[in-house]
């Protein structure tokens, strides 16, 4: 390395001033990677020799979007290395390219879908300031998909007339939204505990005004599920509401992800709640609430699944799982629920 260069490793600001006095065309020297000053600050986390590049230094748009061996430019290595404040600084600067590709064909959009360091507020920000440059978040997805994301295509199919709205507007909606589900849901339960499954007994019997079902198990669990979905929901409108009022960044980002995490098992205790009010309204249709309840809990597991893993799944196996399902799993039920004896 050079003298400049590794003066910008180190972030000696006033040394790399010094030698550009001394010597102008010094910032464009590249090292044997091919790599400039600028790619070496951002590789090292330099942050005040990134800045010091962009606000000082009066550079063309070459320099400041240059390729190492690798066909890395700065926002690549920002990218790669997800450092959050280094990629803000370059995103500020409308001279960066954002489409550039490497010599893996991957662009800057391309490598932040799959980075897994960062909070999600800071990847959508900077999602969208990727967005708002000219990003195009889809043009490596032809390339690298070679027919293995059936799911994830057809979702982006469903998803694209959405595809350019601001993703800051997006986290803002989807927080909304959180409020509002936990509302629901806050709303829900608390009503569904003055409206017991099986109803209450009237003023004619031993105990009236209590419920007729209150020594069946699942009763208990169903009373036990609703409150702590309540209970949870109502904790989600409440760290919501601190995180809108908070005026510290890091004490808003911690009420935000605990209210996700509340209103996650609020929705789960809410499923048990339902599984559980099934078996007692149809205790005596056992095959019924049996595969009632199998669809409450695999259905969104299995869907999450999909989602996660459709990466990796070919289209010839999902189309064998289709018809095993259709063919197998689907008349053992219809045959299950006209023989409910068998599992009475």
């Amino acid at each position: 390395l050079s003298p400049f260069h590794v003066a910008a490793k180190n972030g000696y600001v006033e040394i790399l001033e010094k030698l550009k006095t001394e010597c102008p065309e010094i910032w464009e020297l590249l090292t044997c990677n091919g790599q400039t000053a600028l790619h070496i600050a951002v590789n090292s986390g330099k942050k005040n020799v990134v800045r010091h590049f962009l606000v000082r230094l009066d550079y063309s748009d070459g320099l400041l979007n240059k390729q190492d061996k690798d066909g890395n430019t700065p926002l690549h290595l920002a990218t790669i290395l997800q450092d959050y404040e280094i990629l803000l600084l370059l995103l500020n600067d409308t001279r960066v390219q954002v489409n550039a590709t490497n010599k893996d064909g991957l662009t800057p959009m391309d490598i932040i879908s799959s980075c897994n360091k960062l909070e999600e507020y800071q990847k959508l920000e900077i999602v969208s300031k990727l967005t708002s440059l000219g990003a195009s978040p889809d043009q490596e997805d032809d390339k690298k998909s070679n027919g293995q994301q059936p799911l994830m295509k057809f979702l982006k199919f469903v998803l694209k007339p959405y595809s350019n709205i601001n993703h800051g507007f997006l986290l803002k909606t989807a927080t909304d939204i959180d409020m509002v589900l936990a509302t629901l849901i806050a709303t829900v339960t608390f009503a569904t505990a003055y409206q017991v499954p099986g109803g209450f007994q009237t003023s004619s019997d031993p105990k009236p005004g209590e419920p007729l079902l209150r020594k069946q198990l699942f009763f208990k669990s169903f009373i036990i599920s609703d409150a702590v979905a309540f209970g949870l929901s109502s904790s989600t409108i409440f760290l919501q509401f601190l995180a809108t009022v908070s005026t510290k960044r890091d004490k808003c980002v911690i009420f935000m992800k605990t209210a996700k995490v509340t209103l996650f098992y609020s929705i789960w205790a809410m499923v048990v709640a339902f599984a559980s009010a099934i078996y007692l309204v149809l205790k005596s249709s056992n095959a019924i609430a049996t595969v009632a309840a199998c669809v409450c809990f695999v259905a969104p597991i299995c869907f999450n699944w999909m989602i996660r893993y459709s990466f990796y799944i070919h289209p010839f196996l999902v189309t064998v799982v289709g018809t095993v399902v259709v063919f197998i799993v689907f008349p053992l039920l219809k045959y299950v629920l006209a023989h409910p004896r068998l599992v009475i």
